[in-house]
This record gives structure tokens, sequence and C-alpha cells, in this order.
């Protein structure tokens, strides 16, 4: 994969905000967000409205979330003093000519349909765009909805356009964390404040002068999803949610172990005790991650609550095995987690798939120390 690092200079300077001429959320948010931040040389580029093609505006659940009436974008820049211009997102030579007077370099996407390829040319460092969801499996349109069709993880994707809809380079994924209790409406609620975080978090890449990103693979967007499809698949929804929240515990709980974190692994356990004995893609369980790693606390946390001390990976190497790669002939080191793992049965005999034991290996790394105490410790338990 292709990646590009783009260089920003380490003093403010213009940024057009591709925008709407009348009251939108998301345009409102990102002037201020912006301007608040700091980013006070703002250029709106404010399009239009235009009638679209009839499409039914469906929303196919509940909504009982307060919305707010934002201010008509032009008086909120008025208020805020910010040079205003009244143009055709597809208009490049009038575009070329803001870019061109005001120097800038860099654009914002806070409210916009489809930038045709000369526009985008127009800024040098290109222009951001925030899409609710993860590009390219919810491409265009309607993202919640392929989201729960196809199974995806919730997020928003910062990425720099280009004449595709939704490719060009990524920046980051934020993933939505679910908390397993959400409607509908509060996902996408919360996605549209995820671009908020988002767009902040970009803004201080900037800051620090440079932003990396990698090309994005996409061969084709997702066409739009007709309302009876949506009213459909909104049905999935609870669905959806469990697995989704279940692959986040998961991945959490497996995070947890590799770092030691006791407390945040039994807050997890609490709630889906079987992640004891789950195995990660690289099959391990949680207590081979932990003892990987040396927590030997999170490892008698697992085994106590009864996780196999002798499990083996598909190439049958087990958790004693494990154990003991980053202490061969380190210079300190103790063997307590080995101890811990022998006397709870751990079994110093078991052959991996090429027949050789753990002592066949720490003898192989020339480690005699640790060969010595493995045999002494096995034979006392």
């Amino acid at each position: 994969m292709k990646s590009l690092i783009r260089s920003f200079p380490a003093t403010a300077t213009p940024i057009a905000v591709f925008a709407y001429d009348f009251p939108h959320r998301k345009t409102r948010d990102f002037i201020v967000d912006l301007f608040s931040a700091g980013f006070a040389q703002l250029v709106i580029l404010a399009a239009p409205k235009k009638e679209l093609p009839f499409q039914e505006n469906v929303t196919p659940y509940p909504r009982g979330l307060l919305g707010d009436q934002p201010l008509n974008t032009e008086v909120v820049c008025a208020n805020l003093k910010l040079p205003y211009y009244r143009v055709d997102h597809g208009d490049q030579a009038a575009i070329a000519e803001i870019v061109q007077r005001h120097e800038v370099r860099f654009g914002v996407i806070a409210g916009a349909r489809i930038i045709p390829a000369p526009v985008i040319k127009s800024f040098a460092d290109g222009i951001i765009n925030f899409h609710p969801g993860p590009i390219p499996e919810t491409s265009g349109l309607d993202s919640l909805y392929y989201c729960l069709e196809r199974g995806i993880l919730p997020g928003v994707t910062t990425h720099f356009i280009d004449a595709r809809v939704d490719a060009g380079w990524q920046v980051r994924f934020n993933e939505l964390m679910l908390q397993g209790c959400e409607t509908p409406e509060i996902v996408v609620e919360n996605i549209y404040r995820l671009q908020r975080i988002a767009l902040a978090e970009l803004m201080q890449d900037i800051q620090a002068g440079t932003v990396r990103s990698e090309q994005i693979f996409r061969p084709a967007k997702n066409e739009p999803i007709d309302a009876s499809s949506k009213r459909q698949i909104i049905q999935q929804f609870e669905t959806w949610r469990s697995h989704v929240f279940a692959v986040q515990q998961q991945r959490a709980f497996f995070s947890a172990c590799e770092l030691g974190r006791v407390v945040d692994m039994e807050k997890i356990y609490r709630r889906f005790p079987p992640l004891i004995h789950r195995v990660n893609p690289r099959g391990w369980t949680p207590l081979v991650v932990a003892c990987f790693n040396q927590h030997q606390q999170a490892a008698q946390w697992l085994i106590d609550r009864g996780a196999d001390v002798n499990y083996t990976s598909p190439k049958g190497t087990s958790v004693l095995m494990y154990a003991k790669t980053k202490l061969l002939n380190a210079k300190q080191r103790d063997f307590d987690l080995l101890a811990l793992l022998i006397r709870h049965g751990a079994d110093v005999n078991h052959c991996d798939m090429f027949g050789k034991t753990v002592i066949d290996y720490v003898q192989e790394a020339g480690d005699s120390e640790m060969v010595e105490f493995m045999r002494s410790v096995s034979v006392s338990a």
C-alpha cells in the first residue's frame, strides 16, 4: 500500500472550508471548531442549495434526541468576520481565483456535493473529508446501513479526497466504540460527534507539521439504498450492535491482557466470562498474551478463572514456550512466571509439531540457567 507524507508550514496559513450557503449543522460546527482551535484564517466557500432528483427522505427508526436550528452560514461567518464566498463547488474558475487571492493551499469539507478533479487540483496541500464509516466498505451514501448489512465496525474515515467519491488517501480511521445499549439514532449522533473529534485530531497533526496518509483501494462506490431496503436493513440493528460490541470487548480484553491491566480485565470479564477461552487471530489465548508479555499478576488472575495452562497453538506451541521467549538470556530477569505455570500443571515435556519441548528450545538458545530452573521446578511440582 502506498503511503504519502504531507508537510505543513509551522505558521498558520489560510484554510478553505467547503460549506453550505444555508443553515447546516456540520457546516456551522466545523467552522466554529476550526476558529476556536486557533485557525482564524478561514475562507468560506459556500455552495447554494440545489434541487436534487427526488429521493424519499426516510428515517426508518424512532427519533427522540433534541435537535438545534443552526444560524444561516453567512450569519455565522459575518459574526466571526470570515471571508465568505457564495460559489458553486464545481466552479473551477471562481474557486481558483479565490484560492489564489487568499493564498490558500488546503481545504476542509464541512458540507459539499461531489467536488470535481480540476477544483481539487487547485489545492496544493489537498482537501480533507470526514466520511461517517470505513472506506471502501461504506463509500457513498447510507454508510450506517452498509455497516448493518455487512457487519462492519462503525466509525469515521479522515481522508484526502481525489476525483472519485470516497477514495483518495486515508489519514486515520476513528472507530466508534459501542456500549451495547445504543439506539440507531444514538449511533448516528455519536458518529457525527466523532467527525468533530477527527477534525480536532487532524488539526493537531497539521500544527505538528506533517500528516501521513495511505492510498485507499476503492474499486467501486456503493449505490444509494432505497427506502424499502433501509426499513428491512434497520431490523438487523440489534444483531449488528451485539456483534460489534462483542468484537470490541474481545479486542479490549486481549489488549488489557497484553498490558497487564487486571482491573480492566476484571471489568470486561464480568460481562463476558467466555473471553477467558477465546483465541485471537494469532491463535493466542488471553493467557498466552499475558505470559508472552511477562505479566505474572494477569496470568495468575486468568489461571484462577480457569485459563488452560496447557493450551497449544495450531503449531503445538505451549503457553510455557511463549512465556519463556522474552526471558531467554536476558540480563535482568526472574523465573517466577515460569514457576507459576509449572506449579499449575504446565507440561515441561510437551512436544510441539517439530517434536521439540520447551527445554529443547531453551537449550538451543544456550540458556543453561533456565534449563536447570525448569527441571528443578518440574520435579518439585
